[in-house]
């Protein structure tokens, strides 16, 4: 299946992330935030970023996509507090 990754998207920015979904016809598989500083620190540390911070929103976020790949998580369904401690 084919859906959308948005990396680095500021959420007040037009077109919305819903607008992005809605004219590619996908569904939106993750949005990444912007994560430049810690990504240069393990890039600059020769280390992965998911060992130098386990618990970066990049690295949570990177995580969850992971999981909506390997089928864990329905991308369909809204991601609130229970689904992300359920991991459903």
């Amino acid at each position: 299946q084919c859906g959308l990754v948005i990396e680095n998207y500021m959420r007040k920015a037009e077109p919305s992330v819903e607008a992005l979904a809605q004219g590619f016809r996908l569904p939106v598989y993750g949005q990444l935030p912007l994560a430049w500083e810690s990504q240069l620190g393990a890039i600059n540390a020769a280390k992965s970023l998911f060992d130098l911070a386990p618990k970066d929103p990049y690295v949570t976020a990177i995580t969850e996509l992971a999981a909506v790949i390997d089928g864990e998580i329905d991308p369909a369904k809204p991601k609130g507090l229970v689904q992300r401690l359920l991991r459903r």
